[in-house]
């Protein structure tokens, strides 16, 4: 597995893989883009400051992680599917702790339990559940510290 960063002309391919993904995530995502708008919203955070990672196996991009560095926040992590619990996950929340070595937050839905499971698994700490502050969904803020 390799994990880069991403090209500008993968990001129909990264809209989706996080579409697929979020879309089988534990309780759906409350505000799941239309998948035709991603590859746009992609551009735009990237503007923004987000520092795009994908996984690649065999060729293939098989997962996505977004960080804002200058705010330390892990902002999206997604495995494809049929991807899943083949370690992808692990190795891109691996790379979170290697580009934000001072730490870092995160939010995942509340209705995210496979999620909450995971991060706990790898060290994370749960903070607080709250509202997201764009779309007032219920979700639970986690933390790692080295």
């Amino acid at each position: 597995m390799e994990i880069r960063p991403a090209r500008p002309n993968e990001y129909e391919t990264i809209a989706a893989i996080w579409h697929e993904s979020a879309s089988a995530m534990d309780g759906g995502a409350p505000a799941l883009d239309d998948p035709s708008t991603l590859p746009d919203r992609i551009l735009r955070s990237i503007e923004s400051g987000w520092c795009l990672n994908v996984a690649v196996v065999d060729g293939h991009i098989v997962g996505l992680l977004a960080t804002f560095p200058e705010r330390r926040i892990l902002d999206q992590l997604f495995v494809a599917p049929d991807a899943q619990r083949q370690g992808v996950g692990a190795a891109l929340l691996d790379e979170a702790k290697r580009q934000l070595a001072t730490g870092f937050t995160l939010r995942t839905p509340l209705t995210n339990a496979a999620g909450h499971r995971f991060y706990q698994r790898h060290g994370l700490r749960v903070l607080e559940d709250a509202a997201h502050p764009i779309t007032g969904a219920p979700v639970r803020c986690f933390g790692w510290a080295r």
